[in-house]
């Protein structure tokens, strides 16, 4: 792995914003933007590779990557909700009317693989992933 600090002007909408670009061993990259708002600082992630979001980072995330159109977040929401596993925070990007999105939701537990297989079969999703921070 190896890693470089680059520092840029470039960001007409926030006073400071971190780029985060990592890629895997079949070449795919993906973009994770972050920064820190407001007179508390509070932490965000500001976008993930071409969609913005406005999401403080939580322990447990999920990530959908899908074509929007009608239903998908309340066929999201119901699956998660048979599961009992509760959304706190939920943000959508999209490329635009029709095209590809990236849904974000904040919950608060853990998501098992059944229940990703079960959320992308439902929705036709292009991916759906959850990711676990700690500090």
């Amino acid at each position: 792995m190896t890693s470089a600090v680059t520092t840029t002007a470039d960001s007409p909408e926030y006073r400071s914003m971190i780029s985060l670009r990592a890629a895997t061993g079949s070449g795919k990259s993906m973009t994770v933007d972050g920064t820190l708002m407001g007179i508390k600082q509070t932490q965000k992630i500001i976008g993930i590779d071409s969609f913005s979001l406005d999401l403080p980072p939580t322990a447990h995330i999920l990530f959908l990557q899908y074509l929007d159109q009608p239903g998908v977040i309340g066929t999201v929401g119901h699956t998660l909700g048979q599961a009992k596993i509760n959304i706190a925070g939920m943000q959508v990007g999209r490329s635009a009317a029709g095209g590809k999105a990236l849904m974000a939701l904040s919950v608060d537990s853990d998501v098992s693989d059944d229940l990703l297989a079960t959320i992308k079969r439902e929705t036709s999703a292009e991916s759906v992933r959850a990711v676990v921070l700690v500090d």
